[in-house]
């Protein structure tokens, strides 16, 4: 699989030139990542595709969405739907395209959901999974998608907390080509030291919490990682664990 992105930095690239950055590689599919912006009580996750599209985009598209929902069930995050949108990015590419709006950087809750580390890496997977999951069903496994981090450069897209949309989706953009190119993964850890080295940093409830989401997801077996077992797993068995499920894919 190749991956191209419309900007690997923190630079502006117009609407339209992303678009036919798209079509002059030819990408065999496009996805545009944002977060969302509004009242401090508006939430969810939602997809979009242009209003005519043809039955390749819709049923890639339906696939796409469907590989979202167990980690939308897992972070407990309201599914808004598959809506349609006349949009620049969707409108001038010539292959099937999704703008993905991840959620509400506006909303407290759903603000710690989607920027928190632990979450930020099931999220990536998840998408990683569903680009491949979508080229499949358009008979391209080994095709171009061409990636978008909206906004950039002197268009930081929506703002919370002192964090902005355009550093977020391209944090999250430059995960999942890694992923989609086969990034080198976590190496198991065996030496008690380095354990609880690393565990000072990471924390033990926060990988205990990345678990049960990972079972609740569906990406660890539910009947042998239960909330006992995980609670007494010690401090190499909790970053071995963590790793497992960094390095794995939703199914």
């Amino acid at each position: 699989m190749k991956v191209v992105m419309t900007r690997t930095t923190d630079v502006y690239v117009g609407l339209n030139e992303r678009a036919y950055f798209a079509n002059r590689n030819k990408a065999d599919l496009f996805v545009s990542y944002h977060l969302n912006a509004a009242t401090a009580t508006a939430y969810g996750y939602e997809d979009f595709t242009y209003p005519t599209q043809n039955k390749a985009t819709i049923n890639s598209r339906n696939i796409y969405h469907g590989a979202i929902l167990p980690a939308l069930r897992a972070l407990q995050q309201f599914n808004r739907g598959k809506k349609v949108a006349n949009f620049a990015v969707l409108r001038e590419t010539n292959m099937p395209a999704y703008l993905i709006e991840l959620g509400f950087i506006t909303n407290a809750s759903e603000y710690n959901t989607i920027v928190g580390q632990t979450n930020f890496e099931l999220l990536a997977q998840t998408h990683a999974s569903a680009i491949k999951q979508a080229l499949a069903n358009l008979g391209k496994p080994n095709g171009t998608v061409c990636v978008d981090p909206g906004h950039g450069g002197r268009d930081p897209g929506a703002v919370s907390r002192g964090y902005t949309e355009a550093a977020y989706v391209l944090r999250f953009t430059l995960r999942i080509r890694e992923i989609l190119q086969g990034a080198k993964p976590i190496a198991p850890i065996k030496d008690k030291k380095e354990a609880v080295t690393m565990l000072n940093s990471t924390g033990r409830k926060e990988i205990r919490e990345l678990l049960k989401k990972a079972r609740a997801a569906g990406i660890i077996d539910a009947k042998y990682h239960t909330d006992d077992k995980i609670a007494k797993y010690n401090d190499i068995q909790l970053l071995s664990y963590q790793a497992a499920v960094v390095n794995r894919e939703f199914k």
